[in-house]
């Protein structure tokens, strides 16, 4: 059992925690793709760091929802967050230096770190 601010939490109860927020990332990064086709379209770069954005956080989601048994799948689990984590928090800084970007970056920002606690 692992404690969460005072709240005892199992492993599997654990893992569906980190599958919620992870998915709730995805969806976040997937809305500004749909919502948004010509800021898409008119920088190729964003696409790919979205549509990566996107593709970990499900990959993420995946892990959590099935605890694997191999040696090292809590260390991928972890190191696939901590990149999330880590883009997260540079697309912030970046617009935050353009004056660009409103909430929605920092909000897959929140979740990224969120996740990274989780896993």
């Amino acid at each position: 059992m692992r404690e969460i601010q005072g709240v005892r939490v199992g492993r599997r109860t654990h893992g569906w925690l980190l599958v919620l927020v992870a998915l709730a990332g995805a969806a976040d990064v997937a809305e500004l793709m749909v919502t948004s086709p010509s800021l898409m379209a008119g920088s190729p770069s964003r696409a790919v760091g979205s549509a990566f954005g996107l593709a970990g956080f499900l990959a993420l989601a995946g892990l959590g929802a099935r605890p694997v048994r191999r040696p090292g799948a809590d260390a991928v689990r972890r190191w696939l967050a901590a990149v999330l984590a880590a883009g997260s928090l540079l697309l912030v800084a970046v617009h935050l230096a353009a004056h660009v970007g409103g909430l929605r970056p920092a909000s897959v920002a929140v979740l990224a770190l969120l996740a990274l606690a989780l896993a």
